[in-house]
C-alpha cells in the first residue's frame, strides 16, 4: 500500500501540534489508582481482557463497550492524579464506543463505510437552522440515533479478530469513514484514528496524502501507552484533532451553513483576507477513495468578522475560491499559469492571438497551502512519494461556467472553437495541456444586461485552467504513464503507444511513444462528440437508431477499460467503418446539420496523427546501443488541423443560434 507509512508511537505523537504526553511519574501514579481500585490487574483491564477471555457467543459490541469503560476510568484516574490538569473543565471530548455505526446513510448512490467508536466533542460545530449551505452529514449508530460528523475527533475501528489481515481490513475501512470526514468538512486537515485487533492497537494519522500508521502496541501488556493514547483522545484541542485554524463553519444571514477562509494574498502574502462561501458551485462525489484530489469550489465574498456568517459583505463582487489536495510536485497554479502564459504569449503571432492568452486565464488572487494541519507532511516525506499531496486554497476573481454545466449548443460549440484556438497556440509555444475535458475549459460571461446570443464573441470569453498536468513537450515521456480524463482521452494515450507509425521498425514513431498536441487538440473533438450522442434534435425520429445512438454512447464513453479499443474506428475508421455513427448523428440532427461532420473531422485527426507519425527514424536503433528517447519533431506536426477543427466547431455553434436550445438530452427521450 503506496500511501502507507509506517512510524513509531512516539514519532507519530509529533504530528499532534503542541501535545504533550502525560510525564511517568504520573503515568505511575495513575496506575497505582486503577490497581488499587482494581481496574487493571494481572490479566490486564478488567473490563476489556481480550476477545480470546470471553465466551464465544459474548457479542463483539458488549466487548468493545468495556474499552469504553476503562477510558472513562483512565480520564477518572488522571483528574484525582494531576489535580485538575486533565478532566473536568481541561476535557475537551467524551470517548464514545458504538460499535459498526455507519456514515452516510441514506445519501443517495453512497455506500456506507462501518465505524465502531470516536470522541465526540464538548465543544458543538455550528449548523444550518435551514438544513441549506455546504455539506453537514452524521453518523447513524446501530440504535437508530445520529451524531454530527463535524463533531467527531478520533475515530475508532475494532476487530475481534487479530494478525495481519485483520489490520490491513481495518486500516482500509478507517480510510474511507476518514474520507467520508473529509468530505463533510472542508474545516478538517487530518484525522486521528484508533484501530484495535483484538488487544493490539495502532494509533493512526489520515490525510488526503496518506495514512500514517504507529508501531503496535498490546493494550493489556502496554496499559501505560493506552493511558497515553486516552489522554489524548479525551483532551487534545481542535487543531491537534485535525481542523485547521484558519477554516471554520458559520451560519450566514440566512441560516445556511457555510465555511469561511482566512488566506493570505498571492500579491501581498503577509495581508490576510476573510472570504466567506456563499454557493457550492462543484464537489466531488463523497468517495470512500481517501488520497484523492477531493476538490471543491464555491463562490465566496469577502467577510468582516472571524467565526461571524452575518459579517458576509453582500456588496461585494463574487469571486471563486477552489479547495483541493494537489500533488507536492505539481507547481503552484499561479506559478503554472504565469509560466504557460508567457510561453503563449510569446508563441502568439498576431494582436488577436495575443489577447486570447491574455483573456484565456483566470486572474489569481490567492494561492497558498492551507497549512493549518500539515501532520503528515513531514512523515509523508519518509518514504519519498511523487504522491504525497499538498492541500492548497485558490482564489480567481472570475467566476465563470465550465463546458460541462453548458447544453446550448450554440455556446458549448462556440466555446469548443475558442478552445481549438488555444490549444493551437499551446502547442506552437511547445506546451500540453495533459488533461482536456469539459471541466478544464471556462466560459466567462462578460455582459450580463443583454442577450447571451446577440454576439458570442462580445459576450464571452473561453478560459483554459487545471494545469497540473501540463508540460513543456521536451519534458513528457513515455515513463510518466496515462493521465487525464477517460472519457476524452486520445486514442494513443489510452494505448500508451502511438496507432499511427508507419510499418518500418526505425521508425521514431514505432519506437517511441510521446504525448503531443495533436492528443490534446483529439481531447476536444471526444468532448463534441460526447456532447453529440447524449443529444438529439427536437422532435427525435428514427427509434432503432436512436436506440443505436444510446449503444454508441455506452460504446465510446462507458468504462474506460471497455471503450479503449471501440473508440479507435472512430479516430481510424474508414468512411464504411463510421457509417453507422454518421446516420446515427444524421438521425438525430438532420442530414443538414454540421453536426454530422464530426465524422469526417475526427477521420481527419486520425489522418494528421498519421502524417506527423510518417516521418523521422532513429538512427541508433540496430546499432547495439542503448536507445534513448526520442520525441517526433514538432515540426512533424501539420497545423492546418487546428483550423479545421475550430471551422467545424464554429460551424456548429452558429447552426444553432438563438435563445432557444432546440436540442434534448438523449436521456429524456422516451425510446
Amino acid at each position: 500500500m503506496s500511501f502507507i507509512v509506517n512510524t513509531t508511537v512516539l514519532e507519530l505523537y509529533e504530528g499532534f501540534k503542541g501535545w504533550k504526553r502525560i510525564g511517568d511519574k504520573d503515568v505511575s501514579e495513575m496506575m497505582k489508582y486503577l490497581i488499587d481500585r482494581g481496574f487493571y490487574g494481572q490479566g490486564g483491564w478488567k473490563h476489556f481482557q481480550g476477545s480470546c477471555t470471553h465466551a464465544t457467543d459474548t457479542d463483539t459490541k458488549t466487548i468493545l463497550d468495556g474499552l469504553g469503560h476503562v477510558c472513562f476510568f483512565i480520564v477518572q484516574a488522571a483528574a484525582k492524579v494531576t489535580n485538575g490538569r486533565f478532566g473536568g473543565k481541561e476535557q475537551t471530548a467524551r470517548l464514545e464506543t458504538k460499535y459498526e455505526s455507519r456514515t452516510c446513510v441514506g445519501v443517495a448512490d453512497v455506500t456506507p463505510c462501518f465505524v465502531d467508536g470516536w470522541s465526540t466533542l464538548l465543544k458543538k460545530a455550528a449548523h444550518a437552522t435551514t438544513g441549506g449551505g455546504v455539506s453537514d452529514m452524521k453518523i447513524t449508530d446501530s440504535t437508530g440515533c445520529t451524531h454530527w460528523m463535524s463533531e467527531v475527533g478520533v475515530i475508532i475501528r475494532y476487530q475481534r479478530e487479530s494478525g495481519e489481515a485483520a489490520r490491513q481490513t481495518n486500516i482500509q475501512s478507517i480510510s474511507s469513514v476518514a474520507s467520508h470526514i473529509f468530505h463533510n468538512d472542508k474545516s478538517r486537515d487530518y484525522v486521528p484514528s484508533i484501530l484495535i485487533q483484538d488487544t493490539i492497537a495502532h494509533i493512526a494519522i489520515h490525510s488526503r496524502s496518506s495514512s500514517v500508521i504507529s508501531a503496535a502496541f498490546d493494550v493489556n501488556k502496554n496499559p501505560t501507552e493506552f493511558v497515553q493514547v486516552t489522554l489524548f483522545v479525551t483532551h487534545a484541542s481542535r487543531q491537534q484533532f485535525g481542523f485547521n485554524p484558519n477554516i471554520c463553519r458559520v451560519v450566514d444571514p440566512e441560516g445556511d451553513l457555510q465555511y469561511q477562509y482566512w488566506v493570505p494574498l498571492l500579491c501581498n502574502p503577509k495581508r490576510f483576507v476573510l472570504y466567506q462561501t456563499v454557493t457550492t458551485l462543484f464537489h466531488h462525489a463523497v468517495s470512500p477513495n481517501l488520497y484523492a484530489k477531493d476538490m471543491c469550489v464555491y463562490r465566496v465574498r469577502p467577510a468582516k468578522t472571524w467565526r461571524d456568517g452575518t459579517s458576509i459583505d453582500q456588496d461585494a463582487p463574487a469571486e471563486v475560491l477552489r479547495d483541493f489536495a494537489q500533488f507536492h510536485t505539481i507547481a503552484s497554479d499561479a506559478d503554472l499559469q504565469d509560466r504557460v502564459r508567457a510561453a503563449m504569449m510569446a508563441a502568439a503571432v498576431s494582436e488577436e492571438e495575443r489577447q486570447i492568452v491574455e483573456e484565456g486565464f483566470l486572474s489569481v488572487t490567492v494561492d497558498a497551502a492551507a497549512s493549518g494541519g500539515e501532520a503528515n507532511r513531514k512523515m509523508d516525506a519518509r518514504p519519498t512519494s511523487n504522491y504525497v499531496r499538498e492541500r492548497r486554497i485558490c482564489v480567481y476573481g472570475e467566476e465563470c461556467q465550465d463546458l460541462y454545466k453548458i447544453e446550448h449548443p450554440a455556446l458549448y460549440f462556440y466555446g469548443l472553437s475558442k478552445v481549438s484556438e488555444l490549444l493551437l497556440i499551446l502547442w506552437r509555444a511547445r506546451w500540453l495541456h495533459g488533461d482536456g475535458s469539459p471541466g478544464n475549459f471556462l466560459m466567462e460571461l462578460l455582459k450580463l444586461d443583454e442577450s447571451a446570443f446577440l454576439n458570442l464573441a462580445d459576450d464571452y470569453v473561453v478560459k483554459i485552467t487545471d494545469l497540473e498536468m501540463a508540460s513543456r513537450y521536451s519534458e513528457k515521456g513515455p515513463w510518466q504513464g496515462f493521465h487525464g480524463t477517460p472519457d476524452y482521452a486520445a486514442i494513443e494515450i489510452a494505448a500508451g503507444k502511438h496507432l499511427f507509425h508507419p510499418d518500418q521498425p526505425n521508425a521514431l514513431s514505432t519506437i517511441h511513444f510521446q504525448y503531443n498536441g495533436f492528443h490534446d487538440l483529439e481531447s476536444a473533438i471526444w468532448m463534441a462528440l460526447k456532447f453529440a450522442l447524449e443529444h438529439v434534435a427536437v422532435p427525435a425520429h428514427n427509434v432503432p437508431l436512436l436506440a443505436r445512438q444510446v449503444f454508441l454512447r455506452i460504446e465510446f464513453f462507458g468504462p474506460f477499460e471497455k471503450c479503449k479499443v471501440p473508440r479507435r474506428r472512430v479516430i481510424m475508421g474508414s468512411p464504411d467503418e463510421t457509417k453507422d455513427i454518421l446516420e446515427v448523428l444524421q438521425n438525430a440532427y438532420g442530414r443538414d446539420s454540421p453536426m454530422c461532420d464530426l465524422v469526417k473531422l475526427s477521420r481527419k485527426m486520425g489522418l494528421a496523427h498519421r502524417e506527423a507519425q510518417a516521418n523521422g527514424i532513429d538512427e541508433d536503433f540496430g546499432r547495439g546501443v542503448p536507445l534513448l528517447h526520442k520525441p517526433l519533431p514538432p515540426s512533424n506536426f501539420p497545423l492546418d488541423i487546428y483550423d479545421a477543427v475550430r471551422r467545424c466547431f464554429a460551424s456548429i455553434g452558429d447552426y444553432y443560434g438563438g435563445e432557444e436550445s432546440p436540442l434534448m438530452k438523449l436521456n429524456d427521450v422516451n425510446l
